[in-house]
């Protein structure tokens, strides 16, 4: 399987060599004790998630309460998969890894190649950790270095992405696959920290006249189940640095929380042939 990583600096294929990556330039980039390599320039200005959000939400999601998000997804990628060809598989924006991982074990296809990237260091280093046979780097969504043209599915789960890079970067018969919190998501838990609610519907930056797009919607209830839970909920999502103080306070009298999961997903391909979804 050939490598599809790219230098950040001067854009050539990395070659793998022991414990580092290289490019024909010489420019290298050490792969970490986790298994993990850190592609992103200038990283000190930009960090992502705090140590605090990513905690949370890797807690928060190994407890299963989004496995009905996770094995959409799945089911998403099997129904598209063809037979007998090697596929390159982007998660971007992966955070601590929860839903590619979840691809990983479900699909169990030797001859797909995985790739996650966050720009948050602490994300990446917990998404190596879970799975060492994907290829975990530290990247930036709007200068994703992977050549041109090298990925079959592009995968972003509430993450940031550009749609230049991913224009870039898939290739003709290729599917972006965008998650998105719909207008009802998580409402409950709005409905305690806002005095007021203000539902949007969800969007995407693609041009409808360039692109096929199929949407899709998830819709069910879980019950969160400890105070604990709820609060780490509440920390991995914007929410946390929207609401006032006082209101976030109250959630501490719940000890249990049923929220609904509304999450609009768009299917992006330049051919309609390409899209053969459940």
């Amino acid at each position: 399987m050939n490598n599809i990583l790219t230098c950040p600096v001067c854009k050539n294929t990395l070659i793998l060599n022991e414990n580092s990556y290289m490019c024909p330039k010489k420019h290298s980039f050490d792969i970490g004790k986790e298994k993990y390599v850190n592609l992103l320039l200038n990283s000190s200005q930009s960090t992502g998630d705090d140590k605090h959000m990513i905690l949370a939400r890797n807690a928060f999601l190994e407890k299963g309460y989004y496995i009905d998000i996770a094995n959409k997804l799945f089911e998403i990628i099997k129904s598209s998969l063809p037979s007998n060809a090697h596929i390159n598989i982007i998660d971007a924006g992966c955070g601590e890894g929860y839903y590619l991982n979840y691809l990983y074990e479900s699909l169990q296809d030797n001859i797909i190649s995985y790739y996650g990237f966050d720009i948050s260091k602490k994300a990446v280093q917990i998404a190596a950790k879970r799975n060492q046979n994907i290829n975990w780097f530290v990247g930036n969504a709007f200068n994703i270095p992977l050549l041109n043209h090298s990925i079959d599915f592009f995968i972003s789960m509430f993450a940031f992405y550009s749609v230049n890079e991913v224009e870039r970067i898939l290739n003709n018969n290729g599917i972006a696959i965008i998650f998105r919190a719909g207008k009802n998501h998580l409402i409950e838990l709005k409905s305690i920290l806002y005095n007021e609610l203000s539902l949007k519907d969800s969007n995407h930056e693609f041009d409808n006249a360039r692109y096929i797009i199929d949407k899709q919607n998830l819709h069910c209830k879980i019950e969160v189940k400890s105070n604990e839970d709820i609060e780490n909920l509440l920390l991995m999502t914007p929410h946390y640095w929207k609401t006032k103080l006082e209101n976030k306070e109250l959630l501490k009298y719940y000890n249990s929380l049923i929220c609904t999961l509304d999450v609009d997903i768009y299917l992006v391909s330049k051919h309609k042939n390409t899209l053969n979804i459940l």
